[in-house]
């Protein structure tokens, strides 16, 4: 089969960069060679390292941890019922020694693993060694299908909205990456005949008559339930629309003062306002199979907040 070994090498150095990116934030380090990129360069423009440095710690530290303990599965973690599995699923073919104790479970490590598998495939193809980029190929798409391309669009999108051009710019990066990627996976590998490991979400709190404002509270800012991820800044600009006057704390609390204080017919149209903008994100994803499950869990939020007003 023809491979083009620059494309590799350019993706490996990518994904290498994405890891960076979301391990340190735009950086002293990092803000100057990004500069001179044709994709971040305008994001850039008027932004001090030191103001990129605060927002990375706002994002990521204290209101965005998606990958670790408020976006996905009940437990925080990444890989939902695989949980615990990638270490065993890569040595079970062969592309991590047994011996070695490591579980990439959060997002910095699945991408950087991403950039070693895809440099040791070169590496592999240089040598003439079938076996090695098989073997490597293999464990790229393992990463992929069971362990990132389930959770990546909800996070793609949850980042775009924050509204923050370097962040917009580097989640769109990492989705066109890891898509692009996915989508060229070489059909041998087998990876992508499996079923997308994202497990039933459950809508049973929907059908319970007594479901208060607390238990929908929590359901709202679960986004492996809802589909969707509300910041704390998306909840400030949810009380500025309906004139209330909202205290900065954990998002589940912040929501549930919004149920309690705001008018409901105004909470509503400015909730599904926001279902409407995470609908069209995911329509811009442009990847139908991999958004179907979160646009299901999104349904269910819409006719979740539909029916608030009927709620007291």
């Amino acid at each position: 089969m023809d491979i083009d070994l620059g494309r590799l090498r350019s993706r490996s150095q990518n994904y290498d960069l994405l890891a960076q990116l979301l391990c340190t934030g735009f950086d002293a380090k990092l803000v100057p060679i990004l500069r001179f990129s044709p994709r971040y360069q305008r994001s850039l423009e008027g932004r001090e390292v030191e103001e990129l440095e605060e927002l990375h710690e706002h994002l990521f530290d204290d209101d965005f941890s998606v990958f670790s303990g408020v976006f996905l599965d009940p437990e925080g973690r990444s890989s939902g019922p695989l949980e615990g599995r990638l270490r065993q699923n890569l040595v079970s073919i062969d592309a991590l020694p047994a011996d070695r104790e490591v579980e990439p479970d959060s997002l910095i490590e699945q991408v950087a693993l991403l950039a070693r598998l895809v440099g040791c495939e070169v590496e592999g193809w240089e040598n003439e060694r079938p076996e090695e980029w098989q073997s490597f190929h293999r464990a790229q798409g393992l990463i992929l299908h069971q362990h990132l391309m389930p959770w990546l669009p909800p996070w793609t999108v949850a980042l775009i909205l924050q509204d923050q051009a370097p962040y917009r710019v580097l989640a769109e990066e990492l989705w066109h990456c890891a898509f692009t990627h996915f989508s060229e996976l070489h059909p041998g590998c087998g990876i992508d005949e499996r079923p997308f490991p994202v497990v039933d979400h459950g809508v049973a709190p929907l059908h319970q008559s007594d479901m208060g404002n607390s238990q929908v509270a929590e359901y709202l800012v679960r986004p492996f339930y809802s589909g969707w991820y509300l910041s704390r800044s998306d909840l400030l600009k949810l009380a500025e629309a309906v004139n209330v006057s909202l205290p900065l704390g954990a998002r589940q609390s912040m929501m549930l003062e919004l149920l309690n204080a705001a008018d409901r017919k105004h909470l509503v149209s400015a909730l599904m306002q926001r279902v409407r903008l995470w609908e069209q994100g995911y329509d811009d994803l442009r990847a139908p199979r991999q958004v179907s499950t979160w646009r299901e869990r999104l349904a269910v939020t819409r006719r979740l907040v539909d029916a608030l007003h009927l709620r007291t």
